[in-house]
């Protein structure tokens, strides 16, 4: 009776543990290899505006999206450029993406 006792006690432990419970990851859980970086998108346009050129950037945003960043950026003062990056990259989940090559790039720049 203690044995059958004991064995649902544990059972039931192990459902209600949600880590041991869970089968599959869950939905916002970073690729592979990326870290899941929660950003304050103001705060990182802010940040990105401080830290980098107009052309710098285009830089940023050519990598980050790994293609030509022509009508992907909009904007022609280094604050409104730096919303359209982070937006656009939060629009196509690479914000993580975005926040690293910005730590690559500017170490000192509080990313």
């Amino acid at each position: 009776m203690k044995t059958r006792a004991l064995a649902m006690s544990l059972l039931f432990a192990l459902a209600a543990t949600p880590a041991l419970a869970q089968t599959s990851p869950p939905a916002n859980a970073a690729a592979p290899g990326l870290l899941r970086i929660d950003v304050d998108a103001r705060d990182l346009a802010r940040r990105i505006a401080h830290a980098f050129s107009l052309s710098e950037m285009e830089e940023l945003a050519a990598d980050v999206f790994e293609t030509d960043p022509e009508g992907i950026l909009t904007g022609e003062t280094l604050e409104r450029r730096a919303s359209s990056l982070v937006l656009a990259a939060a629009r196509r989940d690479v914000s993580s993406r975005l926040v690293a090559l910005c730590r690559e790039k500017r170490p000192g720049g509080g990313f």
